[in-house]
C-alpha cells in the first residue's frame, strides 16, 4: 500500500477558511505522484530495513545491464550528447516512443549552442534536442541524484499492477484532537520489455 499522510489540529482546521485543507489535498496528491515517479526511476532511497521501504516498484536504474535495461558509464572525455545518442540507440524500438529523463542543468547544457568560439551563445528548444536524440519527450527532474546522469525508457514497457487511482482516507484521533488525511493505493510495477530502457551512470 503506497500512501502519503498528513495530520492537522482540529482547532487549526476550525479557524481555516478552506485554503489550508485545499493545500493539504493538493500536497498529498503531488507528493504521492512524486514518490511513485522516484520509485520507478531510481527507487525510493530508503534502507532495505526501513519499515516504510517501497519494494513493490522495481526501479529502472540498476548497477549492471540485464535483459531489460542497458547500463552505461558516463565519461567526461565523451561529448554528453554522443553518450545520450548511444544510450537511446541501445533501446529496442522501431517507434519514437522513448522518454529521456535528466536534470534541468544537463538539459540546459544540451540546449546551449555556439556557432563559433567568439559568438554569443543561444539556447535552442528542448523539442529540437529531443528530435536530435530520437526521443519523443525530455523530462527534467531532481530525483536522479549524483549516481545517475540520465535514464531513457519506453513508458509502455513499464507495467504497473494494482490500483493507480489512489483514494482519500480520513479519521480523527480523539486523544490528541487531530484529523489525519491519507492518500493511498495498492500499487507496484516493473520493467517488462526486453531492452526497453537504458541508464547512464556517473559512478
Amino acid at each position: 500500500m503506497i500512501y502519503k499522510i498528513m495530520n492537522l489540529d482540529k482547532m487549526t482546521e476550525f479557524n481555516d477558511d478552506g485554503s489550508l485543507l485545499n493545500y493539504i489535498t493538493g500536497e498529498l496528491v503531488s507528493q504521492w505522484i512524486w514518490e511513485i515517479q522516484k520509485c520507478v526511476l531510481v527507487g525510493d532511497g530508503r534502507e532495505i530495513t526501513d519499515p516504510n521501504k517501497i519494494s513493490s516498484f522495481e526501479p529502472i536504474a540498476r548497477s549492471a545491464s540485464d535483459n531489460y535495461v542497458t547500463v552505461a558509464m558516463h565519461s567526461t572525455s565523451t561529448p554528453f550528447i554522443d553518450e545520450l545518442v548511444n544510450l537511446v540507440s541501445s533501446i529496442n524500438t522501431d517507434a519514437n516512443d522513448v522518454v529521456l529523463v535528466l536534470s534541468k542543468s544537463d538539459l540546459n547544457t544540451l540546449r546551449r549552442v555556439m556557432l563559433s568560439t567568439d559568438s554569443t551563445p543561444k539556447y535552442v528548444g528542448a523539442d529540437i534536442i529531443a528530435e536530435q536524440l530520437g526521443v519523443s519527450k525530455i523530462i527534467t527532474t531532481d530525483v536522479l541524484g549524483s549516481a545517475y546522469k540520465a535514464i531513457a525508457f519506453r513508458p509502455s514497457k513499464y507495467v504497473t499492477v494494482g490500483n493507480m487511482n489512489p483514494q482519500f482516507v480520513g479519521w480523527e484521533d480523539y486523544l490528541v484532537n487531530q484529523d489525519y488525511y491519507r492518500y493511498e493505493a495498492p500499487a507496484g510495477g516493473a520493467v517488462e520489455g526486453l531492452k526497453s530502457a537504458a541508464v547512464l551512470k556517473t559512478a
